[in-house]
């Protein structure tokens, strides 16, 4: 333990041998006959004073005053002294910059067989969520209109729901039914999937123990109505993300150009960001601007969104209390450019997911066939695999594969991503470390 003496007032401050600051002041101001005249409490420090430190002259509550303004600058002077002595903050992890590529599921032809590995089959698979337990992934399987089910270990592949055919019948597994399903997420308890039902303007929920189907917003016919639940509409709705706290779903309502926000309770539809309007624009709430949206994620302490804006080739940033969004990577045009911030590019950037620690994003790069990664404080923006050509080849970093890779998901351990690979049909797994 460290402690420190405030001269003038008798005070100490004290410092855990992990480096931790442990104080909350409290001062009594009184006169020279020990009368109270003042209280100044404070929330950064643990000083304690003697009651005979501080004393006015006569009753002025100008003089106290006076006393704490000084003791003011004297807490300021000593926060800073303690400061210095502290540690740094510990760097953001360094993600390894290739990580392995293999194939978890897909038999690279399309089809729908609910099989394990390379036997079974998938029809333009699109969004991917992992189980908060890291033992199962969702797909929306767009082609087939289904949601399977693939668990990690072993790359064994079923059907949550959906019929195979396009329709929007709530029902139990095989007799609901989907129309084209793009984004899925998992709430953070596990008990529930919420999916982006594309061509139906609507969002879906499932019971994951069950596989029973509902709607929990959209009218089914595209618009842009804030409302409840299926009073509210959509065009187009995309992905989807929750809160870690999982009481809101963010949406990207992709031909409306916006993030929308939905009370998974109540089913209550609001617009968090975005005019309406095709752009580009930094502002906050309706101010700003989107150009196709596609990809979601939300960081683990829930303050922020990134967005993948598909046609503005941008990963854009948005304060979830106050809808403030700016733009943390991306040109504007399109290209494969490995830098920072506005320097760097993009081509149709898709799905986006976040690290555990809130430090890096993921990006499924279209038509750049590669998976980027952005360090979230700087806009860093490099590529963490995917050799630029389209192709299915399991390698390490640029000499792996893809096509058309479109969601991203990270395992809660935070080294392993699944890609759904849209254009070869799989599920691809990519390992990355620390070094």
């Amino acid at each position: 333990m460290l402690v420190l003496g405030l001269a003038a007032h008798g005070a100490v401050v004290e410092v855990t041998a992990g480096g931790n600051v442990n104080y909350e002041p409290t001062y009594q101001f009184s006169d020279s006959s020990g009368n109270a005249l003042a209280t100044l409490t404070g929330s950064s420090a643990n000083l304690t004073a003697s009651t005979d430190l501080v004393t006015g002259s006569g009753n002025s509550v100008d003089a106290a005053a006076t006393l704490i303004a000084a003791l003011q600058a004297k807490v300021t002077a000593l926060e800073a002294q303690v400061q210095s002595l502290l540690p740094p903050p510990p760097p953001p992890p360094n993600y390894a910059s290739d990580g392995v590529v293999a194939t978890l599921a897909g038999s690279g032809s399309q089809g729908s067989t609910d099989a394990t590995g390379a036997s079974a089959s998938f029809y333009y698979p699109l969004g991917v969520a992992i189980s908060p337990d890291g033992s199962t992934a969702l797909v929306a399987d767009g082609g087939n209109h289904k949601i399977r089910s693939v668990v990690i270990a072993t790359g064994a592949v079923t059907t949550l729901a959906g019929s195979g055919s396009a329709g929007s019948t709530d029902a139990t597994g095989a007799s609901a039914s989907f129309n084209g399903p793009r984004g899925v997420a998992i709430t953070p308890d596990g008990f529930t999937a919420l999916v982006a039902d594309y061509y139906n303007h609507k969002i879906r929920s499932i019971v994951i123990a069950t596989g029973v189907v509902t709607t929990l917003a959209g009218s089914g016919s595209s618009g842009s109505t804030d409302a409840m639940g299926t009073a509210a509409s959509f065009n187009r709705p995309y992905d989807v993300a929750i809160t870690p706290d999982g009481s809101t779903a963010l949406v990207v309502d992709r031909y409306n150009n916006k993030i929308r926000s939905i009370v998974i309770a109540t089913g209550a539809v609001t617009t968090l960001a975005g005019s309406g309007s095709s752009g580009s624009t930094d502002a906050t709430g309706a101010s700003a601007s989107f150009n196709q949206p596609h990809g979601v994620a939300i960081t683990p302490d829930g303050s922020t969104a990134l967005v993948a804006e598909y046609a503005g080739h941008k990963i854009r940033s948005i304060v979830i209390a106050t809808g403030a969004v700016t733009t943390l990577a991306g040109s504007g045009s399109a290209g494969s450019t490995d830098a920072t911030g506005a320097s760097a590019s993009f081509n149709q950037p898709h799905g986006v997911a976040i690290t555990p620690d809130g430090f890096t994003a993921l990006v499924g790069d279209r038509v750049n066939h590669k998976i980027r990664s952005i360090v979230i404080a700087t806009g860093a923006v490099t590529t963490l695999a995917g050799s630029g050509s389209a192709g299915s080849t399991d390698a390490t970093g640029a000499s792996a594969s893809f096509k058309y890779p479109f969601g991203v998901a990270i395992t809660p351990d935070g080294f392993t991503a699944l890609v759904s690979d849209y254009g070869n049909h799989k599920i691809r797994s990519i390992t990355f470390g620390i070094l």
